[in-house]
């Protein structure tokens, strides 16, 4: 998501629309491409990266573009390559942790990304109560690194999802 809201403004301040052919992650990532670029464009998109790389092998794809973070996953390029797949990676944005102190119980908290879990639990010990939430497996997994509470993953990525599953989960677990 973050590496297409920046590749998306870069192209307006240079009031370029590319006719590029793109694969992304479902949810919110798709809908932001979809806005700018149209529908026609997205070849295909999945909830997770090795189901996204699954397509992009099945598609015959010999080389492609991954716009990314400096701080970004192995698995996608990993198993394309393992495919003969040339892929030219362009980081186009830099993720900084800010970790910051959040006092008191809570009920839920919500984690979009790995790197915030890991700024979070860096200065922060939820209450064992407390319900974790997270946008997909891979911040799950970050999350179980630091904590034993429960964690409720979304169903599929993207912030939306995310939140409606908080309060799915809130109306059938009131807290008293």
């Amino acid at each position: 998501m973050n590496a297409a809201e920046i590749v998306i403004k870069k192209l307006e301040s240079q009031q370029c629309k590319p006719s590029w052919k793109i694969y992304c992650m479902s949810g919110t990532t798709k809908k932001m491409i979809q806005a700018y670029f149209g529908e026609n464009v997205i070849m295909d998109e999945a909830d997770n990266a090795l189901s996204l790389a699954a397509k992009i092998i099945r598609d015959d794809i010999k080389n492609l573009v991954f716009f990314c973070g400096n701080q970004r996953r192995n698995e996608l390029p990993n198993e394309l390559a393992s495919h003969h797949i040339s892929v030219k990676e362009l980081i186009v944005y830099e993720t900084i942790l800010t970790p910051q102190v959040v006092a008191g119980d809570h009920n839920g908290i919500l984690f979009f990304s790995p790197s915030a879990a890991t700024s979070f639990f860096s200065v922060n010990n939820p209450g064992k109560e407390t319900t974790l939430f997270a946008i997909g497996n891979t911040t799950a997994d970050t999350i179980k690194k630091y904590s034993r509470n429960k964690i409720i993953v979304s169903n599929s990525p993207g912030k939306e999802t995310l939140i409606e599953n908080c309060i799915e989960y809130f109306q059938t677990h009131p807290v008293h």
